[in-house]
């Protein structure tokens, strides 16, 4: 495991619990199939590592970038 993918999980484990369930389209409130910064901002803790799985580098999350992004938090969320 590398130390970035390390350091990651450690700081999503402690702000997992809040968005583990959140769904895209509730994060997407402007509904243009992408969340960007702003969006990203009203979710506490959600905003933090989210560049690092923005793989097209456009400043914005597309619908798939937003899932494993969610989809690592969510083992810590399971004790896993």
């Amino acid at each position: 495991m590398s130390k970035k993918y390390l350091a990651l999980l450690t700081a999503m484990a402690f702000t997992s619990l809040a968005f583990a369930d959140i769904e895209f389209a509730d994060v997407d409130t402007d509904k243009d199939g992408f969340v960007s910064a702003e969006e990203l901002e009203a979710i506490p803790g959600l905003n933090k590592t989210w560049t690092d799985f923005d793989e097209d580098a456009d400043g914005q999350l597309n619908e798939e970038e937003f899932t494993n992004y969610t989809d690592v938090a969510e083992p810590a969320d399971r004790g896993g």
